[in-house]
């Protein structure tokens, strides 16, 4: 069964991306808005990834749990 929580890292994950890679546009240029931090936007970037992985890890153990309880009532 899948965390009452773990909906929610999918959330944070593309919340942080979505600011990592925000752009802004004037005078006719695009820019990052995060430009002047490429530091804060690696953090942002890498922290996704840990929790898109700890996403698809919880999903795999769920799958695995309801599998052997599938093969345990045949």
């Amino acid at each position: 069964m899948p965390s009452k929580y773990q909906k929610y890292l999918l959330g944070i994950a593309i919340v942080l991306s979505s600011l990592a890679i925000s752009i802004r546009g004037s005078d006719g240029e695009i820019r990052l808005v995060l430009q002047n931090y490429p530091v804060l936007i690696f953090l942002f970037v890498v922290v996704s990834f840990v929790l898109v992985a700890i996403y698809f890890q919880m999903n795999s153990r769920a799958i695995s749990s309801l599998s052997n309880q599938i093969w345990g009532a045949i």
